[in-house]
């Protein structure tokens, strides 16, 4: 099946390509031709007036768990609010491109309406963390009970719960959470080939957007990753494994863009953001053994996982200064082979 868009255009429309300066369009020709005016298509019509609906009807919304907001920083985005957090929300990321949806993408129905049409599936598999400042305008809101139905199928999500349908992208699928709620979405992720995995790694690469330009916290951004190293070596002493770095041509002083290998385990490259507050961990598998590789929460919450074998061999990992996480590295059976929790900031 051809879904639509096709993914460059996803792709200009979510990174622009830059417009050459040098060019002056006053330069141009006028055309000769006088321009005739041409009717509204009747879908885009359609389009514009469900926009501005919503937008009326949810103008005064201030921001809570449920709403949809659209940012103003780094793009227009949209976002659905899920808690607020240490002064700032957490999320998940959405969007209008239905086609794409997995098993992880929940689409708004009648229900939730009047909603933004570009923001009609909620990524459950994209969670983002939005200061108040990037929020330009509420454009949706959910019930609480529909919150409550996405965050339990969120929860299956972060533990890997597996869906038993046939990955075939484009088509739709009801599932069913634990307390009996239905929410409609797509199929589960194809093999490498399947085009929703580029989807993803597009939207991956929003998420990290909005992170990275969001107000830095006060703690200093090499400071927290140097703790977290620190921490790091004297965890793997204690379990008998070597904490080495991987020279690369562009390892620099700065710590900045590292990879570092826990004994036969995993091969971490690092990869902090602008701001330094937060970093995005590429876990890669070692052909030792398959691996389960978690960040796991103080009240024993798993809030990220995946597992690593021959035929998933990358899994990303997202990790900010403020979190307090953990990371656990299982075997298949079960067996906790490493455990290393990240550094609290400390004070300037």
């Amino acid at each position: 099946m051809r879904l639509v868009p096709h993914l460059t255009v996803i792709e200009n429309n979510l990174f622009p390509p830059v417009i050459d300066a040098s060019v002056d369009f006053d330069d141009w020709p006028d055309a000769e031709a006088e321009a005739t005016p041409v009717a509204l298509p009747a879908d885009l019509a359609a389009l514009i007036a469900a926009r501005t609906s919503a937008a009326a009807h949810h103008a005064q919304q201030a921001p809570r768990p449920g709403v949809i907001v659209r940012l103003q920083q780094p793009q227009p985005v949209a976002v659905l609010l899920t808690a607020l957090q240490d002064d700032y929300w957490q999320g998940y990321l959405m969007a209008g491109e239905t086609d794409y949806a997995t098993a992880a993408d929940v689409f708004l129905e009648e229900q939730d309406a009047p909603f933004d049409p570009q923001a009609t599936v909620v990524q459950l598999w994209n969670p983002v963390r939005v200061h108040p400042q990037q929020i330009a305008a509420a454009i949706g809101a959910l019930s609480p009970a529909r919150l409550a139905a996405m965050m339990e199928l969120a929860a299956q999500v972060q533990a890997g719960a597996a869906c038993d349908a046939r990955a075939e992208p484009g088509a739709l699928l009801q599932q069913v959470t634990a307390s009996g709620q239905v929410l409609l979405t797509g199929t589960p992720l194809g093999a490498d080939h399947d085009p929703r995995r580029r989807y993803q790694a597009l939207y991956h690469a929003v998420a990290l957007q909005i992170h990275a330009a969001a107000p830095a916290p006060v703690a200093p951004a090499t400071s927290w990753l140097e703790q977290m190293l620190t921490t790091w070596r004297d965890v793997a002493q204690r379990w008998q494994l070597p904490l080495e770095p991987v020279l690369q041509p562009t390892l620099g002083a700065a710590l900045t863009s590292q990879r570092w290998r826990i004994g036969g385990l995993l091969e971490l490259h690092l990869l902090p953001t602008a701001s330094g507050d937060a970093v995005l961990i590429q876990a890669h598998w070692q052909p030792q053994q398959p691996v389960r590789v978690e960040l796991v929460a103080a009240d024993g919450q798993v809030r990220q996982l995946r597992q690593l074998d021959h035929t998933c061999p990358q899994g990303d990992l997202f990790i900010g200064a403020d979190e307090q996480l953990t990371l656990r590295v299982y075997a298949l059976d079960e067996r906790l082979l490493f455990e290393a929790p990240f550094p609290q900031v400390l004070p300037n």
